[in-house]
């Protein structure tokens, strides 16, 4: 290291040297020391190219930062050469000077900075490593004695979730997938003769191993022309083997073109990334079957699975079956569900006789406990819907013969005890019994007592039932129920009710009702004895 006027400024260490691959950036610390007594300012570095023989690293490619205004006499300052190398660059090592320039402080008069020090600089370019190649080895094998062409192209036009609970690039288990292939013939004169499209779903994060893997095969495609494939597919197979996390949809294509030699070409790979989702609690339906179009007054089977998705075991299980138009409200109880494992269920449902023959849709909900199942994803729900058609000898909605009136013979307030005193009326002719019950009522109460649920009542003639319903804490507002009366398995009458239901703790649990009396007269004796304390006052001036 040489120095234009004083060895007072030194650097460490003494020559700077790096190493990169081309298209990185290098950067090399070192430091400069300030002997004088008085600062340095106006400093500044001046680069040069560095040179491999005749081959030029640019100086502009060079940079020092961390240079501050003025370091302060006696003192010591950090900072860092910067050298951004080309990815065209050729190997090798490359060197030069770089020159500090800087002014003394201790005269004022001397602020024009001059030659403190020259540092002598190496950089070595190194070519990168290559990518390591993730093509997996099926697909390698696949293009064993192939070509790559590029008038040969396949493209995945579009990935998406058709049933179940994820999205175009998340994907639960149970999800069916539709995916969308191109390809095409860019030959001017050339058919591509046994043409293979072949596709999977590949464990890159896990395992390494395929979950799907098909092919449509052995069709030709002519000179100029494309062809789209579309492929379904559902992940109900072995579901353990799809762990949570990434995944990759590929898809590739081999051929023979139609020339003299029938060339072996293959297109580039087009590739997905997927993230399977893997929740803790997570219990959905597979499989719900029943017969879609039955008669009214028939009973109808329904079977299902009830499949635990999730990584933890799962307790109290139940499925719900509703449909309020035909009464049906039916409570499964499943119990318990291993990881990964389904159980399942089967019920015979009656279908009333009186009902309008169409199609009526049937709600599947599955809950845990006394709560629906639902995903962390995007909060979707565990339900399903089905349809049913219903035909033939069906009366339709018949007026009804039966007539409910209901009064409440409490205050409805959170937390306690609501009773509802209900009368049934026979308007018909014969003696009729009548299977009396609540529903709807699951969203506010934690359930009911009834004094009888039976009745037996002639023509013209009326009985009266009453209700007691456990009303949850912290209700309130407007709460409606249903009175339903069945006869002979058939919903005759379904009556709606309304409670207003009252927070607990109200001033009209401890005034009643004319609470607003008490508060007009606590606010009088507030007022009487502001008077009497101002009038007090008044006197005594």
């Amino acid at each position: 290291m040489s120095f234009a006027s004083s060895a007072e400024v030194t650097f460490d260490p003494t020559a700077l040297t790096g190493e990169g691959d081309q298209g990185t950036t290098v950067d090399i610390t070192f430091t400069i020391s300030n002997g004088y007594v008085g600062n340095l300012s106006n400093m500044s570095f001046v680069f040069e190219d560095l040179l491999k023989d005749t081959i030029v690293l640019l100086e502009d490619k060079l940079e020092v930062t961390g240079l501050p205004d003025e370091i302060a006499g006696e003192s010591d300052q950090e900072v860092t050469l910067t050298v951004q190398i080309p990815t065209d660059q050729e190997v090798g090592l490359y060197e030069g000077e770089i020159e500090f320039w800087a002014a003394i402080t201790t005269d004022p008069l001397t602020t024009d900075p001059l030659l403190r020090g020259t540092l002598n600089v190496s950089i070595t370019v190194t070519e990168p490593e290559p990518e390591p190649d993730t093509t997996p080895q099926k697909i390698l094998n696949d293009f064993e004695g192939y070509v790559l062409d590029d008038d040969f192209y396949l493209d995945i036009d579009d990935i998406k979730v058709i049933e179940g609970y994820g999205d175009d690039e998340e994907w639960f288990i149970f999800d069916e997938i539709e995916v969308t292939i191109d390809v095409e013939n860019d030959f001017a004169n050339d058919d591509i003769d046994k043409l293979e499209i072949r596709w999977g779903l590949y464990d890159s994060d896990g395992s390494g191993s395929w979950y799907i893997d098909d092919e449509e095969n052995d069709f030709t495609l002519k000179d100029g022309k494309d062809k789209t494939l579309t492929i379904t597919f559902k992940l109900d197979e072995d579901i353990d083997e799809l762990e949570d996390g990434d995944w990759t949809f590929y898809a590739w294509a081999i051929g023979k073109l139609d020339d003299d030699d029938k060339t072996k070409i293959h297109a580039e790979i087009e590739s997905q990334s997927i993230d399977i989702v893997d929740e803790d609690d997570f219990v959905v339906l597979d499989d719900i079957s029943f017969t879609s179009v039955v008669s009214c007054g028939e009973e109808v089977q329904i079977t299902g699975d009830v499949w635990n998705i999730g990584s933890d075991d799962q307790e109290d299980v139940f499925v719900k079956i509703y449909n309020n138009q035909l009464g049906i409200n039916e409570w499964i109880d499943i119990g318990e569900v291993d990881s990964y494992e389904d159980e399942s269920f089967s019920v015979n449902i009656k279908i009333p006789s009186n009902v309008e023959a169409k199609t009526y849709y049937i709600d599947f909900i599955v809950f845990d406990d006394d709560e629906i199942y639902e995903n962390e994803f995007d909060d979707d729900l565990s339900q399903e819907v089905g349809e049913i058609t219903l035909e033939g000898s069906c009366s339709g909605a018949d007026e009804s013969q039966v007539v409910v009136d209901a009064t409440l013979e409490s205050e409805a307030k959170a937390g306690q005890e609501l009773v509802v005193r209900a009368t049934i009326t026979n308007t018909g002719n014969a003696l009729e019994t009548y299977t009396i019950s609540a529903v709807d009522y699951e969203t506010w109460a934690a359930g009911y007592i009834l004094d009888q649920d039976v009745l037996v009542i002639s023509g013209g003639e009326s009985q009266e039932v009453v209700f007691t319903f456990d009303v949850n804490s912290g209700v309130e507002g407007d709460k409606t129920f249903n009175i339903q009366v069945t006869s002979d398995g058939d919903i005759v009458e379904k009556q709606p009710v309304v409670a207003t239901i009252k927070p607990a703790g109200s001033l009209s649990d401890l005034f009643g009702d004319n609470w607003y009396l008490w508060a007009i007269g606590a606010l009088n004796i507030v007022l009487v004895v502001v008077i009497i304390i101002v009038a007090v006052r008044v006197a005594r001036k």
